[in-house]
């Protein structure tokens, strides 16, 4: 099982990365594409805001086992 300290780097890497991909889309041309629209509101926009709640309250979980 992974340590609380290893869970949070990798909830950041999530985060750092998804938050780079909504960057691309809104600043490259390809933000006409509906398949790419679809993605980013379907996955990442989900994955970002998990990954966030996960840093911010995650150390509750960490308490309540």
């Amino acid at each position: 099982m992974y340590k609380f300290s290893q869970t949070r780097k990798i909830a950041r890497f999530i985060h750092l990365i998804s938050g780079v991909l909504i960057g691309v889309y809104f600043y490259s041309p390809l933000s006409n594409n509906i398949l790419l629209f679809l993605i980013i509101k379907a996955i990442i926009l989900p994955v970002v805001s998990i990954s966030g709640l996960w840093m911010w309250k995650g150390y509750l979980f960490k308490k309540s086992k």
